[in-house]
């Protein structure tokens, strides 16, 4: 599952790099604003090596791919096209699958940060149920519609599968295509990929239109997964008994969205343990990681409430608002305290 480490490398990450513009422009700008980001393309740049899961992507199988490396930028692509943040995601690839050159027809690729948490077993992949499946990515769905109708975008109204989840147990490969149906019959399709490797996976997310889904099959998926290609002895096949092996199974990375983003939060953990160890007043950097972590969504499936969150003050307001409840109700569980200031309870 999702650990702190890497929640606090991605806080790490935001804090290196400029806000995201989040002002609203005519299509004509936001247009110009996409166009003047930092582009690269695989005929002048065709390896992207990825230090942060131990492996390269190899785009030269592809007919055209341009594609934005830098951080920074992948956050502010993604708030201008979606509507929402996505700080796990580190690439953001798109590819043109047609030989034609003078077909434009495109796939945007989202790639994630690596997930090192260690081997995955796929044994339980017979368990799987696609109609359970679908029915929690709904339930997600529905909370993320509440953020796009505050920033002005489009709600989901309902989802389908286009290629139900697939396992390819020899080269470690899990994938799935969702339909996601939109007023006015527009249709979304995402593409959910984990590339499973020796210490932990890599979540790949593709998304495109009606028009595009006939390039999206299982071949092209796994052209896609052939064209990443980890280090000598980091691959799946490399798996030796001794190595570890993560609690996270095949089926957990198809049964929640993008896992490396659930975190849980035992019950267990009191305020006491979190502000008044040892005499001290002020959360550490793993506290205040699991509060961001709370309030960006990471862990609101355990702890929801009705009506979803309302708090707009800044991150360090919530941070000082959380210490001043655990220091007066040091009994308490910790994620209660979270989500009490988040609902304002």
């Amino acid at each position: 599952m999702f650990r702190l480490l890497s929640l606090t490398l991605i806080l790490t990450f935001q804090n290196l790099y400029a806000e995201i513009d989040k002002n609203q422009y005519s299509n004509e700008e936001l247009y110009e604003k996409v166009e003047n980001l930092n582009w690269k393309n695989n005929y002048d740049e065709p390896i992207i090596n990825d230090i942060d899961a131990n492996a390269y992507i190899d785009l030269r199988n592809f007919p055209m791919v341009e594609y934005i490396s830098s951080y920074e930028e992948v956050q502010q692509f993604h708030y201008w096209v979606n509507g929402t943040e996505s700080p796990d995601t580190k690439y953001m690839l798109v590819i043109y699958p047609s030989d034609d050159p003078d077909n434009y027809d495109r796939i945007t690729v989202y790639v994630d940060l690596y997930d090192d948490v260690g081997y995955i077993d796929g044994s339980d992949w017979v368990s799987l149920d696609p109609a359970e499946v679908l029915e929690k990515q709904w339930k997600f769905e529905q909370k993320e519609n509440k953020v796009k109708i505050e920033n002005g975008y489009d709600p989901i109204v309902s989802i389908d599968w286009h290629i139900k989840p697939t396992f390819n147990n020899k080269k470690g490969y899990i994938y799935q295509t969702m339909k996601l149906f939109y007023e006015d019959d527009d249709v979304t399709y995402n593409t959910w990929i984990y590339l499973l490797g020796r210490d932990g996976f890599q979540f790949l997310n593709l998304a495109f239109d009606e028009s595009k889904a006939k390039y999206v099959n299982e071949d092209f998926i796994n052209l896609i997964l052939d064209s990443y290609i980890f280090e000598e002895g980091k691959s799946y096949a490399d798996f030796q008994e001794g190595d570890e092996v993560s609690s996270t199974t095949a089926t957990d990375l198809i049964t929640s969205k993008e896992p490396e983003l659930i975190m849980f939060i035992p019950e267990t953990i009191l305020c006491v343990d979190a502000i008044n160890d040892k005499n001290k007043k002020e959360f550490t950097e793993n506290e205040i990681a699991v509060i961001f972590g709370v309030a960006t969504g990471f862990n609101i499936y355990d702890y929801s409430f009705e009506g979803g969150s309302s708090y707009t003050s800044s991150a360090d307001t919530l941070v000082q608002e959380v210490q001043d409840y655990c220091l007066a109700n040091p009994a308490d569980p910790f994620i209660l305290a979270i989500t009490k200031i988040l609902y304002g309870l």
